[in-house]
């Protein structure tokens, strides 16, 4: 146990398990069931609030490996149950391809986290390329928003278990 004091008041730390996924060599990876641990998301979808009727936008400038096959991988490795594996891909003009490196990791991290908390959910990855002109986001964002029910960013990814039911 290990207690922090400071000017707001006494913090204390208690270990608790050890994450859900755990490599070959030792280390641990945090995974969906984690997650929904870490943001107590599991009273939530025991209600039923799952993300069925919802569409998540995630906005890219780079397509996804082979279609969105990691997406699929993922989501059958730790049995994300529902929904859809593959994400919908909406492209917004010419299709950049799967530019790989850091844009398409990204793309591949935030098409596959978005449906780890909402099972049920339809992940639509809006693909945009970057110009000489644009870099492509208000474009992206703007059919985004057009198109889907909730576009998340990583400022509200915490609090999207309050938000995860369908509009009407």
């Amino acid at each position: 146990m290990i207690k922090i004091k400071s000017g707001r008041g006494a913090a204390i730390f208690k270990p608790g398990p050890p994450p859900a996924l755990t490599f070959s060599d030792g280390t641990h990876g945090l995974s969906p069931a984690d997650y929904r641990k870490i943001y107590n998301v599991n009273p939530v979808l025991s209600q039923g609030i799952n993300g069925q009727g919802i569409t998540i936008a995630v906005v890219g400038r780079s397509n996804l490996f082979n279609q969105g096959q990691d997406v699929a991988d993922f989501r059958n490795v730790f049995s994300i149950c529902c929904g859809s594996n593959f994400p919908l891909i909406t492209l917004n003009g010419p299709d950049p391809g799967d530019l790989g490196g850091d844009e398409e990791a990204e793309a591949t991290l935030d098409a596959t986290w978005a449906g780890a908390l909402a099972p049920n959910a339809t992940i639509n990855l809006v693909v945009s390329a970057v110009t000489n002109t644009t870099d492509g986001v208000g474009p992206r964002a703007s059919v985004a928003a057009r198109q889907v029910s909730l576009v998340p960013n990583c400022k509200t990814f915490p609090h999207w278990p309050n938000r995860l039911r369908p509009k009407g």
